[in-house]
């Protein structure tokens, strides 16, 4: 993964592995947060305004 930040060079198999882990840690935690974000807002709503 890191050919592709990199213009096509590749690094360590220790750093390739950082790399991807922090790819998709980072992912995760986007869709993590893409879901629970919604959630948090409609239940504030309704205990605001009693919907």
């Amino acid at each position: 993964m890191l050919g592709i930040a990199a213009n096509g060079q590749e690094g360590s198999p220790f750093a390739e592995g950082i790399v991807t882990f922090s790819l998709i840690s980072l992912s995760v935690a986007m869709l993590i947060i893409c879901i629970t974000l919604p959630i948090g807002l409609k239940r504030n709503m309704k205990r605001q305004f009693g919907m």
